[in-house]
């Protein structure tokens, strides 16, 4: 892509609109207070559950990126069902992400297990954090909102796909 002009076709312009929503999600939860009434009755078993949630989730999100960059990035051709259908995944691995932070953050524990709800909860509210800042930069470069052109955002999407 060196000589070549990279031009925004419409189809991404449309995911970058479909994004949005997302992302304002993804501020107010990160903005949003949850206050723990959820007594943990098995810390270990919990810990052990939402670690490998995580991986999984962090997984499928790296995962759902794939179709945005195959079915709308790069492809001249995508409509507006390959933009939906690219942010659909997006977005429902994102509220799994948000829906398994919300449960973590309504526990609360005792003993020597009284931090560990906020600790998972802090991992979870990183990753949330991460993803809303990719979205920002995304949603941003696509709009041609930042001084970066937007190959330098949309280019490392597209290379995701043979990772």
């Amino acid at each position: 892509m060196a000589g070549d002009e990279f031009r925004i076709s419409p189809a991404l312009r449309k995911l970058g609109q479909e994004l949005q929503p997302l992302l304002q999600r993804l501020y107010g939860e990160l903005a949003g207070q949850v206050l723990p009434s959820t007594r943990v009755i098995d810390p270990a078993a919990l810990l052990s559950r939402h670690l490998g949630r995580l991986t999984e989730l962090a997984d499928r999100l790296a995962q759902s990126a794939v179709p945005m960059n195959t079915e709308v990035a790069a492809n001249p051709q995508a409509g507006a069902a390959d933009v939906q259908r690219a942010a659909a995944r997006l977005t429902r691995c994102v509220d799994e992400i948000i829906a398994s932070c919300r449960e973590v953050r309504g526990l609360r524990a005792g003993g020597t297990a009284k931090d560990m709800p906020t600790l998972l909860a802090g991992v979870y509210m990183h990753v949330l954090g991460e993803t809303a800042s990719w979205l920002e930069r995304l949603v941003a470069a696509i709009a041609g909102r930042r001084n970066r052109p937007a190959a330098a955002v949309v280019s490392p999407l597209r290379s995701s796909r043979s990772n």
